[in-house]
């Protein structure tokens, strides 16, 4: 099972989650926490409550039901990075889907974006908030995979 910990300026480590079931992408806006569990195929949200404390988790969203991007997925499909803008639109990459998923923080769902990178794992907003740098494979032919970074514009 998984877990987080938060690492104070001073140097402590504190656990402050555990038994998730494969964190990965995680988040901070405002006064949230956002982590992707991605074999649980969902993204959940904690509530801060100063230096590392946090809150009882409540689901953000569910992505057992969203569509296939082929006929069939691998069971290995699920939410990965997260990436927040300044104004709180949070962008949820897919895994084995090739989408980012476009959210408001109320968890409204806005839309999808269809990277053509089918195995996007992360991405990051320019700083102009303009396009996504996103990372990914195109297959997994073979144990040794070869990497991509893309620039995904927004506009």
């Amino acid at each position: 099972m998984g877990l987080i910990f938060y690492l104070s300026k001073e140097g402590i480590v504190t656990k402050i989650a555990e038994n998730l079931i494969y964190p990965n992408g995680i988040a901070l806006y405002k006064d949230e926490l956002y982590v992707s569990e991605h074999l649980a195929k969902r993204v959940i949200k904690y509530p801060l409550f100063g230096k590392g404390k946090i809150g009882k988790k409540k689901l953000f969203t569910n992505f057992k039901n969203a569509s296939p991007f082929r006929n069939r997925d691998p069971e290995y499909t699920g939410p990965d990075g997260i990436e927040i803008s300044k104004n709180g639109t949070i962008y949820i990459a897919e895994y084995a889907r090739g989408r980012i998923y476009v959210y408001g923080t109320d968890g409204t769902y806005k839309k999808s974006l269809h990277t053509g990178l089918p195995f996007v794992t992360n991405m990051a907003l320019d700083k102009n908030e303009i396009s996504l740098v996103i990372t990914g494979a195109k297959s997994l032919d073979s144990f040794l995979q070869f990497g991509k970074v893309y620039r995904f514009s927004l506009k």
